[in-house]
């Protein structure tokens, strides 16, 4: 039966009218003609996961009901935002009966939630998942100078998969891309995720504050309420932790406000914050502020830079003795040195105890300990380095054309599109440094009209993992994987071949500033299974300025058929400019023919 209130609506806006707001569907999660929920019990109606106006009018029905058993299971307490938002259309008078809910009054109490960030979280080449970064939500508490108004005692949401720690990649990639995982929201005191990202994976955090009214954030404050314990199906492309978080901030914005890319079939966390940057809301910028969070190990890059060279070369003394703490060369630096060097050495053994255990750097931490109790109270001063914020990283999208000669050919032209991510020439804002992500390339040559495809890249990763501090003795492996379907070599234009290649490898830096690897390789030939081989990619990467970097690499290889053949080839790749929106290239390759050409990419 239709509880009598609805004939209260007929005199102000019908039902139906109601039904169709955008804001009321965003409440439901609504795509298109279905909510993405999969939870029945987010629906008061049976069909409330098709029809909205069926769903609003059951949640009139049941929000006018009495209340029967425990108060906090009433339709009232289970949708406190269905609530709000009915409260601001129709007014009060629609409730015969307005319910205080115990639980979500004290979770409110609890949260003291003054606004909203949303935070980037930097790639991760760890977790095939994480290689484009993540996003999380805060919500800030109403400061009041106590030492528990600590930002890192905030609550802190997360949306993910509901995957277990034991399902193998196979399972995790596969169940990822079909839809065969269950996602929710969940939520834990910041600090927890802050620790878990920056100290432990040595990952960026970036927090954007949102400009949003009180009752805007109390809106979407009371819908994190209603989402405990719903499901929703995780996809890596679509349905993800970008495409979730995007569309519960859109519930507040307005509707051509939109924080998705539309032209694009996958989401990622880079694209939400680009939106972020351009949006006006209520007439002021929708960022308020933005604030950086380190990882421990850019600390203590960023404060090694910050010494002297005389006093780096005794912080490396220490480490590799820490009697040195007792020495002449310690104990003849002024307080202020003492506490810079310390300092530093806090964060490097803090972070040789986190990932080895290590007895060595906890021994010497105390060490370190009694040193500074010898020291008056010092409030040191770093050098404050310059890191660009999320929104003005490249734009991941690129088309790229070019013009060009080569040995087989003469004339050539190139046209490439790549979906993400960026590559060893892109520029360092946001993203691992010394690394290569790109995804779902395709660049089609053409030359006296005729075009062929000279390669279809599905992914090519590759990191250094150099750690650009002198202190660190401990070398990471560097590693690259690519699937392709590519020409054989640059003489061919129909002979393609899938291929997958594979290695593992070592990386430096030095000579002012320029990163070198040798990565031996396996290359797999599916298409000609004589021609798969093994080689060493020979590489070193160099940024002049912020409008020129370059990139070199010698790869020397051979087959295993019974013709084995050997070969080297060479890649010499300049980017030229410093735009979010364009750069302009000039590259050298030779692979059994010769290759030039200069082009231009358009980043979007």
């Amino acid at each position: 039966m239709v509880h009598a209130a609805n004939t209260k609506l007929s005199s102000s806006s019908s039902i139906s009218d109601i039904a169709r707001s955008s804001q009321w569907n965003k409440l439901l999660h609504f795509t298109g003609s279905q909510s993405d929920i999969n939870s029945s019990e987010f629906f008061l109606s049976e069909k409330g996961a098709r029809y909205p106006e069926l769903e609003l009018l059951a949640t009139i029905n049941s929000m006018n009901q009495p209340v029967k058993g425990d108060i906090n299971l009433h339709a009232q307490c289970r949708f406190p935002a269905r609530r709000l938002w009915l409260d601001s259309i129709l007014g009060t008078s629609w409730l015969d009966n307005p319910v205080i809910c115990p639980n979500f009054e004290a979770w409110k109490k609890e949260n003291k939630t003054e606004s909203i960030s949303l935070i980037f979280v930097t790639g991760y080449l760890g977790n095939p998942a994480s290689f484009f970064g993540h996003l999380l939500m805060k919500l800030n508490m109403k400061k009041g100078g106590k030492i528990s108004d600590s930002p890192l005692l905030d609550r802190s949401i997360n949306f993910g998969a509901d995957a277990s720690r034991d399902d193998n990649p196979v399972k995790y990639v596969t169940y990822g891309l079909f839809g065969g995982y269950d996602a929710s929201y969940s939520d834990a005191e910041y600090y927890k995720l802050e620790y878990g990202y920056a100290e432990n994976e040595q990952r960026e955090l970036w927090e954007y504050e949102l400009n949003l009214s009180a009752s805007e954030v109390s809106l979407l404050e009371a819908h994190l309420w209603e989402l405990s314990d719903v499901k929703f199906t995780y996809l890596f492309l679509s349905g993800n932790c970008s495409t979730e978080m995007a569309k519960f901030i859109e519930i507040v914005l307005d509707d051509e406000l939109g924080l998705l890319t539309s032209f694009q079939p996958w989401d990622m966390p880079l694209d939400i914050f680009k939106h972020l940057q351009d949006i006006e809301h209520n007439g002021q910028p929708l960022i308020r502020t933005i604030t950086r969070r380190e990882s421990k190990y850019t600390r203590i890059h960023d404060k090694y830079q910050d010494l002297s060279t005389k006093q780096q070369q005794i912080t490396q003394l220490i480490v590799d003795d820490n009697q040195t703490l007792r020495g002449d060369e310690f104990s003849t630096l002024n307080d202020d040195e003492k506490h810079r060097i310390i300092s530093l050495l806090f964060d490097y053994y803090e972070l040789a105890i986190t990932e080895r255990n290590d007895e060595a750097a906890k021994a010497s931490k105390r060490l370190l300990m009694l040193e500074s109790l010898k020291l008056p109270v010092a409030d040191i001063k770093w050098k404050s380095n310059v890191n660009q914020p999320p929104h003005e990283a490249q734009n991941p999208n690129r088309i790229n054309i070019s013009l060009g000669y080569s040995s087989e050919f003469t004339g050539i032209g190139t046209l490439s599109y790549r979906a993400g991510y960026y590559d060893f020439l892109a520029k360092e804002a946001a993203r691992y440094k010394d690394s290569n992500a790109v995804f779902f390339e395709t660049e089609i040559k053409f030359t006296h009209g005729e075009a062929w495809l000279s390669k279809f890249d599905l992914f090519n990763v590759t990191t250094l993992n150099l750690l650009h501090v002198d202190l660190f003795k401990d070398r990471r492996w560097a590693w690259n994987g690519r699937l392709t379907i590519e020409q054989k070599d640059l003489s061919t234009n129909n002979d393609e071949r899938i291929r997958l290649y594979a290695g593992m490898g070592w990386a430096r830096h030095g000579f002012g500033g320029i990163s070198f690897y040798a990565l031996p390789q396996l290359r797999a030939d599916f298409t000609e299974l004589e021609d798969t081989g093994i080689g060493v990619e020979f590489g070193a990467l160099y940024t002049a300025s912020e409008i020129w970097k370059t990139y070199l690499t010698i790869t020397p290889s051979a087959t295993f058929g019974s013709t084995s053949t050997k070969k080297v080839a060479v890649k010499w790749d300049n980017r030229f400019g410093d735009s979010q929106e364009w750069d302009v290239r000039f590259a050298l390759n030779h692979d059994i023919a010769t290759e030039m050409n200069l082009s231009y990419s358009a980043y979007f």
